[in-house]
């Protein structure tokens, strides 16, 4: 034998395919009436789950505007570019406790759930703030958009408050701060005119008046100027705490479904264009069944996105900042003149009279502190009056519908749609698992590959009666022009018995004896037509091993011969044992198999897999 023909065929690739596909397809086609089953079961499971795992959702919206604010002391003036910024308590925690609180079961029962329910949007040119809420039913969601509605103006009432509270406060410590100023003006007052005889103030007020209101105005200008001052201060600081980006869109994805979406459509692709058994497709089918119940067991984490813009809030003090900046410039303007003012008219009274000067200085300090307590008795009194009525500043421009049908949902419709094709697959994975478990060759395909060697002929025999004749005239394009040594040996004892048929079947088919001259003329005359059909005599010689199919007796037998066949049962060899086949006899090259017993089903599959001429050419 020639070696490099037999490193050649060592290194060409394997004949035959692991599983023979058309025997998998002939499996599936008996059970095609069950297949068409699976998919109308499928079909109708996948209706019956969607309704359960993803029931309908019904969409019902409420629309509230922001109307402004009136200006109170105290309070920053509100303005209709930060209903940005008041449109985040539509997932503040007390509005959704309370509406929790009065629909109970027709809402979900904690905060994410609601969270996730809610869609709000909103508008800084018009004011409008629209949410968006989804639920079960239409009456559910008519009464979520509704109650949704009223808590977050109750909620809006309820911050109102608490800084009219907290304004309140702060001018309750600023009044008795004016009023303890007035007392010692007045104190000092009382006491410089009984050390000097003044006998009343109005006396001096005809002399006085100019210069004392002069002061006066001065001294309010720069008190004024002090308040923007820390109103600027205020507000600068305000503006260096607030991020200069805040969240403008929301929004919650699933990587787990992204990556179980992903996964069945590269499994889709795969089975379009590869083998049912290949293993990509098995390992796919396996990704997706690990993500599917990932996501059922609840271990799958949302990925929170949120998209980040201008913020709102921060333009406002921007703009506030802006605004007081501007009114302070102007305000020290004017309070500068007012000083100027009263300090000439405070030097002509100083030169008139020392004591009338020192007289103006207090009379003035005395009418600041007494206008001051005046001025912020009444801004308490407005507030206290605002506390008592608050306003929200809110008002529904649209109340809550009831939807007249169901959103619809993505995920349901593919569910309905995946599921008969699902079923389908996996009633045909079964089937196919059923017809591989037990790893035994059947066809001749599955035995080239798993040996590595070609097969030369397949056979019903000896299950159908006449066809070891069928087998042996399958071979005649080779055998009459075979040459060397052939060994027939059983991968089993039974098959051994089989292989010792099949060599006294060629040997009485092609191995013709010499004629004796006794034949008589018909026996010559029935020979001279049995040589035109076939040679005379071939030069292969053809021997059968009847020995143990395993050990050092039958691999020297094996190593004598040019060529060894080797007999297979079908459905009687693993692929295990297919594969230890060679090793077994000791043989790498020059190895033939049979394979015999074949179903008649399986026949139409292919006899022969491999290079057979090259099999049977000399060694």
């Amino acid at each position: 034998m020639d070696q490099a023909l037999d490193h050649g065929r060592m290194a060409s690739q394997r004949p035959g395919y692991p599983v023979d596909p058309t025997r998998l397809l002939r499996r599936l086609y008996k059970a095609r009436y069950l297949l068409v089953l699976s998919l109308v079961i499928g079909g109708g499971l996948g209706i019956l789950l969607s309704r359960f795992a993803f029931p309908p959702s019904y969409l019902s919206s409420v629309t509230v505007r922001f109307d402004g604010m009136p200006a109170l002391p105290g309070l920053p003036p509100p303005t209709p570019v930060a209903v940005s910024a008041y449109a985040d308590g539509v997932f503040a925690e007390p509005v959704l406790r309370r509406v929790q609180r009065e629909l109970g079961d027709e809402v979900p029962a904690t905060l994410h759930g609601m969270t996730a329910a809610i869609t709000r949007t909103s508008d800084p040119q018009s004011g409008a703030i629209r949410a968006e809420v989804r639920a079960r039913s239409p009456e559910s969601a008519r009464n979520f958009a509704a109650a949704l509605g009223e808590s977050f103006i109750e909620y809006q009432l309820e911050q109102q408050r608490a800084r009219l509270n907290e304004a309140h406060r702060r001018l309750g410590e600023q009044l008795e701060l004016a009023r303890e100023g007035h007392r010692r003006a007045r104190a000092a007052w009382d006491q410089f005119r009984e050390r000097h005889g003044i006998d009343s103030i109005e006396s001096e007020q005809g002399r006085l008046a100019s210069a004392a209101e002069l002061r006066t105005q001065a001294i309010l200008a720069q008190n004024e100027v002090n308040a923007l001052e820390e109103r600027v201060i205020r507000l600068k600081r305000e503006i260096a705490r607030t991020p200069k980006l805040s969240v403008s869109q929301h929004s919650r994805t699933s990587p787990e479904a992204i990556r179980l979406a992903e996964a069945e459509a590269e499994l889709a692709l795969k089975e379009a264009t590869l083998t049912p058994a290949h293993p990509e497709i098995a390992a796919l089918k396996r990704q997706v069944q690990t993500l599917r119940l990932r996501i059922a067991n609840g271990l799958d984490e949302p990925v929170t996105t949120q998209l980040y813009g201008p913020n709102s809030e921060r333009s406002t003090l921007a703009l506030a900042l802006a605004e007081a900046e501007s009114a302070l410039a102007l305000q020290k303007g004017r309070a500068e003149g007012l000083r100027k003012h009263a300090d000439e008219a405070t030097e002509r009274v100083a030169a008139f009279s020392a004591i009338e000067g020192q007289a103006v200085v207090m009379l003035s300090n005395l009418e600041v502190q007494r206008d001051l307590e005046s001025r912020l008795d009444a801004e308490r009194a407005r507030i206290a009056a605002a506390i008592l009525k608050p306003e929200a500043g809110f008002t529904v421009v649209k109340p809550a519908h009831l939807p007249e049908s169901a959103e619809g949902s993505k995920k349901a419709t593919i569910l309905r749609l995946v599921s008969p094709f699902l079923a389908f697959a996996l009633v045909a994975l079964v089937l196919l698992f059923l017809e591989v478990r037990d790893l035994k060759i059947r066809t001749a395909n599955e035995l080239a590959f798993w040996t590595g060697a070609p097969v030369i002929a397949s056979s019903t025999w000896p299950g159908e009666p006449g066809g070891l004749e069928e087998l042996i005239e399958s071979l005649d394009d080779y055998l009459p022009y075979a040459r060397g040594k052939f060994l027939l040996v059983g991968a089993s004892p039974w098959d051994a018995s089989l292989a010792e048929a099949i060599a006294h079947k060629i040997e009485s088919s092609y191995l013709l004896p010499a004629q004796d001259p006794s034949t008589s003329s018909i026996e010559k005359h029935a020979e001279e037509e049995t040589a035109l059909a076939k040679p005379i005599r071939s030069p292969m010689r053809v021997s059968s091993w009847g020995g143990a199919t395993e050990g050092p007796s039958i691999r020297r037998a094996s190593r004598l011969a040019d060529r060894v066949i080797v007999i297979v049962s079908s459905g009687t060899t693993t692929i295990f044992e297919a594969m230890h086949i060679r090793r077994r006899i000791g043989r790498d090259v020059g190895v033939g198999f049979i394979l015999v017993n074949v179903p008649l089903g399986d026949v139409v599959l292919g006899d022969r897999v491999g290079e057979l001429a090259e099999f049977f050419c000399v060694r």
